[in-house]
């Protein structure tokens, strides 16, 4: 069941929990050929979220109608928007988006490494307030090709991870291009709480897990709920959801 889109002032995030989402929107080409943002923000509406991670974003593409994607879904939703630039593309460029309620730190976008020959890969980063503490949120899409270098990124990624949020809670979601028994997670998922397990991909019958949402540290996040969106048009992913509590 798809719920009528927000036109509301910004609310504030609620204290007690959150609900973020991840989704790789395919630059909202749709299974049928068609680029409907609409119908991207109905999807996204329908899970009712505070913070939104969106991969294969374009924005002021040919390819995309010379469409703001970010933006627009980020007005359509009543949400604030940032685009993470990636890469120029076909006369504009290509990345991620994130779209938060509230107000935060909005920073990015982190660079992550790629060879030559590799699409340039990035992540956006958003500092905010929960119940009088200061979290974290990180949205990236990860190489498609290569293992090393989804490796390399996902190292390059925890590094900055470090180096901006230190100890503080924090969040990291997106389209990660890595099966849970992959090799290339390397230690991560001793040091991360995974939440939301199911498959993502094709979106219109889910048959590998490639999308996700991660927390840490583990022992500071209660997961309250996950879930894997029902929709097999609108993208050729499902977008997954969980409903976090940051523990006192």
């Amino acid at each position: 069941m798809l719920f009528p889109l927000a036109v509301a002032a910004l609310p504030t995030p609620v204290e007690s929990s959150i609900t973020v989402v991840s989704y790789n929107i395919h630059h909202g080409r749709g299974m049928d050929g068609v680029i409907d943002l609409p119908r991207i923000a109905k999807v996204i509406a329908s899970q009712n979220p505070d913070f939104v991670g969106l991969q294969e974003v374009d924005s002021g593409t040919n390819r995309a109608e010379g469409r703001f994607e970010a933006k627009e879904l980020g007005e359509l939703l009543g949400l604030n928007s940032v685009f993470a630039e990636a890469m120029p593309y076909d006369g504009g460029g290509y990345g991620e988006g994130f779209l938060f309620k509230g107000e935060g730190s909005k920073m990015g976008p982190l660079r992550l490494p790629a060879r030559n020959g590799f699409e340039p890969r990035s992540a956006a980063v958003h500092k905010f307030e929960l119940g009088g503490e200061t979290c974290w949120i990180f949205a990236t899409h990860l190489d498609h090709q290569d293992s090393q270098m989804r490796a390399d990124q996902l190292a390059k990624l925890e590094s900055l991870i470090n180096e901006l949020a230190g100890d503080s809670p924090a969040i990291v979601m997106g389209d990660l291009n890595m099966r849970p028994d992959s090799p290339s997670w390397g230690t991560w998922w001793s040091r991360w709480k995974s939440t939301v397990i199911g498959p993502t991909m094709p979106s219109k019958e889910p048959r590998s897990q490639i999308d996700y949402i991660f927390v840490r540290p583990p022992e500071r996040w209660d997961v309250l709920r996950t879930w894997i969106g029902d929709e097999p048009i609108a993208s050729d992913h499902a977008p997954i959801a969980a409903e976090l509590k940051l523990k006192r």
